[in-house]
């Protein structure tokens, strides 16, 4: 959902490894909430050079449904894609926070697409066109 030229890169979502199964867990357990206490987006050194923030920095991720600010982590474990010639930045939030719990940090799932999938009507959070500025 969205437009590639106001949106022009693409989240992917996912769980964490410190959060066992599910935001429900991870909002009211306390010592699975210390592991890993805020949502953050992991971002390509590539884009954190476009943007020109560093690790551990503030942005603004907005998407078609909305926008939240959230710390970056800037890795080496996503790259930017060239798909048929055209770079692709993809970026990566986890999705285990909400506005109950322990942890009140902001929702990734703000972010994403309130749609289901066509053959088993799951939620549709894995992927979605967002923006990305320093805040």
């Amino acid at each position: 959902i969205g437009d590639r030229n106001k949106f022009p890169y693409v989240l992917c979502t996912s769980s964490i490894t410190e959060h066992w199964c599910g935001g429900v867990y991870t909002r009211n357990v306390p010592w699975l909430n210390e592991l890993v206490k805020e949502t953050y987006i992991e971002m390509p050194h590539k884009l954190a050079e476009k943007l020109g923030v560093k690790d551990g920095e503030w942005v603004k991720v907005s998407s078609a449904r909305g926008e939240i600010q959230v710390k970056t982590m800037v890795t080496d474990r996503i790259q930017t894609l060239n798909i048929n010639g055209e770079e692709v930045t993809v970026v990566w939030m986890p999705y285990n926070w909400g506005f109950k719990g322990l942890s009140t940090a902001a929702s990734t799932n703000l972010l994403t697409i309130d749609a289901g999938d066509p053959n088993t009507w799951i939620q549709e959070t894995k992927a979605c066109l967002v923006n990305v500025e320093k805040a």
